[in-house]
């Protein structure tokens, strides 16, 4: 979401019921998008604007030896996708309030990062990106999902210009508009 200044902003926790939403599906699916990511099970896994847990609860069934940390800068999201990864059972889970900009972790502490469709909604990209860099361990990959229907979607392209010469992209899955991109952090 934007404001009339064009600032990007998060989706409002108002607005979780759309996140949830079955129509939602059409796009990508929670086992579809799990599918593209090649997690090991026992990985520690970080998850940034998880919103309402629309994907969290597939990619914590795929960690049965690991743990998936959930962030969000609302509470009322993080607190919806607790109550709905409790109701699927997943035990696996953190639920950290906090700003993608300024991550609350040590350096290196994560086997991935997962964004599916935030990054647009971040004001100051870069700082997200420095962040997610140094929350993630060397050679340990993150995943970047975008697909229509968001506001603040990017493009195929608009994702290659923000990450590329950063990480080491590797491969994209999906179509240009519906898409999971690979990266390696290098070191």
């Amino acid at each position: 979401m934007s404001t009339a200044d064009n600032t990007p902003r998060p989706t409002p926790y108002t607005d979780a019921k759309q996140l949830m939403s079955p129509i939602r599906r059409l796009k990508l699916t929670p086992v579809k998008h799990a599918m593209r990511l090649t997690l090991s099970s026992d990985f520690e896994v970080l998850e940034i604007g998880s919103g309402p847990g629309y994907y969290s609860a597939e990619i914590a069934s795929i960690l049965p030896d690991g743990w998936l940390t959930l962030v969000d800068i609302q509470q009322e999201m993080l607190d919806l996708a607790k109550q709905n990864l409790e109701a699927k059972r997943a035990t696996n889970v953190d639920y950290v309030k906090a700003d993608a900009q300024s991550l609350p972790f040590d350096d290196e502490s994560f086997d991935a990062v997962i964004i599916a469709a935030v990054i647009g909604e971040i004001p100051n990209k870069q700082k997200c990106i420095d962040e997610i860099y140094r929350v993630l361990k060397p050679n340990c990959r993150l995943y970047v999902t975008e697909h229509p229907g968001d506001k603040n979607s990017l493009s195929f392209a608009e994702v290659r210009s923000l990450f590329d010469g950063i990480f080491l992209f590797e491969q994209v899955h999906g179509a240009r508009k519906n898409f999971t991109v690979i990266y390696t952090k290098q070191v």
